[in-house]
Order: structure tokens, then C-alpha cells, then sequence
């Protein structure tokens, strides 16, 4: 298990040291997602702030439209804009990888969850991320789960653990290999195991039924800015398509 493959400079070799790297963050890495940022582009999100129109009629008055002559808009009434879909978004990422995927190869969707939750924030929405990892025992078919909490509901986005868990093979690679030499019911997986992507039914146990909360699901085949992009319009359209759906 070479650094290199885990995502880690090359004097990092336990786990004490890989907790020290997590929590300074990599330069590297860091300035991997920033460029990765450069070359994808989010579509716009509607607005679901509450926002001031102004009119006829309203909450509050303007006196210098009102001497002005602007009686037509001289009232201003601030209201939410009427959208049918939730405004807490859980955004999920998989930070899973099979064993032939370059580690640096996970920034791409470090800088994808990164530049959702950005644009969805800007927009006024609440949001959150997860980093999940699942693995499955090839002798018992057990399936192991690691969930990570990167950005609660109320908190601001850390760009530095963000790039420690979701930007970089690291966390899962060293971590949850740690975990298995340490938890014994875990210790079948060493040596055979692979990873399995995360699904509905894995967010589901995870977090339970969110009537009020969407969640968004950032897969494993998120490897490249093309994909990135991809994966970024389709989220965008189908958040407008919920927020305004057709008649």
C-alpha cells in the first residue's frame, strides 16, 4: 500500500501521520480542486431567497419614490419565491474507488460537491455534504459502510476537509483499511474486498426517509471534468425541473 496510492505525500506512512496530513491539508490537493473548479461550470440556480418587488402596494414605502412620481412601484413587499422542492439539499458524495483509479483522480469530485454546494448556497439553499464509503467482503458478501459528515447543515464549507475526504483517496484507502485491522468483525475484508458504489437504498439507511430534504448523490464515475460537467447539468436541470415542475 504505497503512499502514492492512497493519496498521501511519500513520509506518510501511519495512520497518526495521515490524521496530521488531514487535518493541515495538502497544498497539492488544495490547488488540484481549485484548478478542476476552473474548468467546469454550474448552471445558474433559481433563487429561493426571500427577495423585495416592488409595486402599487406593498409592506413598506419608499418616500423618495413616492416624491418622485413613482407611485406605481413606490410600495415594496419582500416574499420567498414559490418553489415545489425542498430547500435543504444532502449533497452525498462516493468516495469510493476501485483499486486501478489514480488517486488524484478523485478531485474531480471533491470540486464537483464543491461547486454544487457553492451554487446552491448562493442560491439560498441549505445544504450539507457527506463523504460515504462501502466495501464488500468477498468471503461473506458483508457490505461495510463509512459515512462522514464534511459540512453540516448550519455550518460554513471547509475547503480542507473537503479536500482530505472527498478530494483525494486518502480517507478511504488508509482509513478504512485501519479500521479493518482494528474492528475484528472487519478483518475478512483485508486482502478481499472491493468497493461498491453507493445507492439509494445505502443514503436511505444511512439518513433515513428526508421527506423534506434532496438528496443529491455524487457517483464514483465522477473521474474527469467531462464527467463532472455532465453530472453537473443534470443535477442543475432536474432541481429546476422540481422547483418548477410542468402543469
Amino acid at each position: 500500500m504505497s503512499p502514492e496510492w492512497c493519496g498521501l505525500p511519500a513520509g506518510v506512512r501511519t495512520l497518526e501521520q495521515a490524521e496530521a496530513y488531514w487535518a493541515s491539508g495538502d497544498p497539492q490537493v488544495l490547488d488540484r480542486i481549485r484548478q478542476a473548479l476552473g474548468k467546469i461550470e454550474v448552471p445558474r440556480m433559481t433563487n429561493v431567497r426571500r427577495c423585495g418587488r416592488w409595486g402599487a402596494e406593498g409592506d413598506e414605502v419608499s418616500q423618495e419614490r413616492v416624491w418622485s412620481g413613482q407611485l406605481e412601484t413606490a410600495w415594496r413587499t419582500t416574499a420567498r419565491v414559490n418553489v415545489a422542492a425542498p430547500t435543504r439539499v444532502r449533497i452525498v458524495a462516493d468516495v469510493g474507488a476501485h483499486g486501478i483509479v489514480r488517486a488524484e483522480d478523485l478531485a474531480w469530485r471533491g470540486a464537483a460537491a464543491l461547486a454544487l454546494a457553492d451554487a446552491l448556497c448562493a442560491a439560498g439553499y441549505t445544504v450539507s455534504i457527506e463523504a460515504v464509503y462501502c466495501n464488500k467482503s468477498e468471503a461473506t458478501d458483508n457490505l461495510r459502510r463509512l459515512s462522514l459528515t464534511v459540512k453540516d447543515w448550519t455550518a460554513p464549507l471547509s475547503l480542507t476537509t473537503l479536500a482530505a475526504t472527498i478530494g483525494t483517496a486518502s480517507w478511504f484507502r488508509m482509513g478504512f483499511l485501519t479500521l479493518c485491522y482494528t474492528v475484528s468483525e472487519w478483518r475478512e475484508s483485508v486482502g478481499g474486498s472491493y468497493h461498491n458504489n453507493v445507492t439509494e437504498d445505502i443514503m436511505r439507511e444511512l439518513y433515513g426517509d428526508e421527506p423534506n430534504v434532496t438528496r443529491l448523490l455524487v457517483p464514483a464515475s465522477v473521474l474527469s471534468a467531462p464527467s463532472a460537467q455532465v453530472w453537473l447539468t443534470q443535477i442543475a436541470k432536474a432541481l429546476e425541473a422540481q422547483a418548477h415542475p410542468a402543469a
